[in-house]
């Protein structure tokens, strides 16, 4: 009993809590999102029940689980390649339904529920069970390299997105799903090193321990960008679809042309860039074009994304304060605020970029 309410089970079981909360709070969130929201939820609860299951079996003995608990954990796992693949997909495209040939991403859990459970069942030939384990342990490994290599390439691909309609984009873009990826794969892959390195149930309690944390993680971006969970970010570029870019343009140079002074009217005059939630479709309304077409003129004629490109006067317009004696009494903080952006952090990551410096060396300066 003293072994079940230790101090590492704690820590596993409080993960745990946390997982089946931030999965409830999913599913009750915005139905906007709701399919994303439910793949999400349902990777939570599976790492919450996996989290008790590797507690309770290693402190105390329950018949089946405690034989078979390993088999049935790594047969969750080789779900999390099309999981983790589904949710980035309908979170970043609007309006995406899945399909019943879906269902073919999970293979292999199929496979593994009506052919090796049962051999692992029927037999207590220990070197049956090492070779079974090991035919799980290659998928789990082999559907999660594939699985996150595609799921990168649809990261990426929304990136792109999200610059090219949104001027302000900390609170949207997913730089936390990267990262949730990347300790995943991480973690999975020390796990064997540990497994290698310690024997027992040392190896087990570090990599749940970790999954643990990366509960905690989910929980705080989910708090930080509330965006993402409530469906918000399909908003905006829903006008663009998913036609090939530009494809069959009705931009003719003179339009062009014409639609570039009105831009520059509206940036240069009007200080429309100073707005810190200004989108490609509110500016495209201002200045009475369309988004199609002002998307394809800020990336063709101009040569940026509209993020960089709003930015980017974002940034020269702070320089000009920085460098302004009657600005002086401000600090780099309120002048941040003053030129569009929502928070200091994303003030000096676009100044630095764009000039090479933070805000305070380049007043310094």
């Amino acid at each position: 009993m003293n072994d079940f309410i230790s101090a590492t089970n704690i820590i596993l079981f409080l993960g745990a809590i946390q997982g089946i909360v931030l999965g409830v709070v999913l599913l009750r969130t915005s139905k906007r999102n709701k399919t994303a929201n439910i793949l999400l939820a349902a990777m939570l609860f599976f790492f919450s029940f996996s989290i008790c299951l590797h507690a309770v079996v290693h402190t105390l003995f329950i018949p089946f689980f405690s034989k078979h608990h390993k088999l049935l954990i790594n047969f969750g796992f080789i779900n999390f390649g099309p999981i983790i693949y589904l949710y980035i997909k309908t979170l970043t495209k609007p309006n995406l339904q899945l399909l019943k040939t879906d269902i073919l991403h999970f293979l292999p859990l199929l496979i593994c529920m009506f052919f090796i459970l049962p051999i692992a069942m029927s037999t207590n030939d220990m070197t049956i069970h090492h070779i079974l384990q090991g035919v799980v342990y290659s998928g789990v490994f082999i559907n999660l390299i594939v699985y996150v290599a595609i799921s990168m390439m649809l990261l990426r691909g929304f990136s792109r997105r999200i610059r090219d309609n949104f001027s302000s984009i900390e609170k949207i873009d997913l730089k936390w799903l990267k990262f949730f990826l990347f300790c995943i794969v991480l973690i999975v892959f020390a796990s064997v090193i540990t497994h290698l390195l310690y024997q027992g149930d040392v190896a087990g309690n570090y990599f749940w321990i970790a999954i643990s944390l990366i509960i905690y993680l989910m929980g705080y971006f989910g708090l930080a960008q509330p965006e993402i969970f409530s469906g918000k970010v399909l908003d905006v570029y829903k006008e663009l679809g998913d036609k090939k870019k530009y494809e069959k343009s009705t931009l003719t140079p003179e339009r062009a042309e014409d639609y570039f002074q009105r831009l520059s009217i509206a940036m240069q005059e009007k200080q429309t860039f100073l707005n810190s939630d200004l989108t490609l479709s509110a500016l495209a309304k201002e200045i009475r074009v369309s988004t199609h077409h002002l998307s394809q003129l800020i990336n063709e004629k101009v040569g940026q994304t509209f993020y960089d490109y709003i930015n980017s006067h974002r940034i020269e317009k702070a320089k000009e304060y920085l460098s302004s004696n009657e600005k002086q009494h401000l600090g780099i903080g309120s002048i941040g605020f003053e030129v569009g952006y929502n928070s200091l952090s994303a003030f000096n990551g676009a100044f630095k970029k764009f000039t090479g410096m933070t805000p305070s060396q380049f007043k310094n300066q």
